[in-house]
Formats: C-alpha cells, structure tokens, sequence
C-alpha cells in the first residue's frame, strides 16, 4: 500500500468515476460533460474557505471537498493549486512597495 505525504500536492481521486463520486455524496449527477480531476489541494481565488482539493469539473464549474462530507462548488477558472500560491507568495515581496514615513507633529 502506497501512503503519500498528508501536505503533497497532488493525490489519486479516491472516486472510480463521476457517478460514483455524485453517489457517494448522495447528489444528482447534474447534465453536462462533468470528469475527474487530479485531487489536488488548492482554493478558489479569493475565497480561503474554498480551500480543499478539486474533485471533478465540467470545464466551467467544479466540486472542491473541503472535508469528508463537506463540498464547495465553484468556477474552476478562479482555482490556484498550491504550487501556483507558493510562486505567488516568493513573487509578493519583490512587487510591495513601502509606503513613506509619515513623521507625526
């Protein structure tokens, strides 16, 4: 049995297919093209309470499960996987700009 590191990035969807994933979340499988996706850890832009792994999308629109039984819906256009924030966040230092000293009379 393989057992990966808990903060890896990316793991194996633990769903067989798109209709098991809606059946195991007790969910309708909506219409349109929906598939699986890498499982990988990220969020939502913007939105830290969206942070969890992207389970399957239709393109537009993807489930990310935040915990075991709890699933955020969301625009997968807006999604950053962790590596992309750790690139964003060595970026961030060099793009700041220090605001002047104010001298207080």
């Amino acid at each position: 049995m393989l057992i990966k590191d808990p903060l890896a990035n990316s793991w194996p969807n633990p769903y067989k297919d798109v209709y098991h994933f809606f059946a195991a979340n007790q969910m309708p499988c909506p219409r349109g093209d929906w598939r699986l996706t890498e499982y990988e850890l990220g969020e939502i832009n913007g939105l830290p309470k969206s942070r969890g792994r992207v389970v399957c999308t239709n393109g537009i629109m993807c489930y990310i499960q935040i915990a075991p039984d709890v699933l955020y819906y969301g625009h997968i256009t807006a999604w950053i996987p962790d590596e992309n924030l750790i690139e964003a966040s060595e970026i961030a230092p060099k793009l700041t700009k220090s605001l002047p000293n104010f001298i207080n009379f």
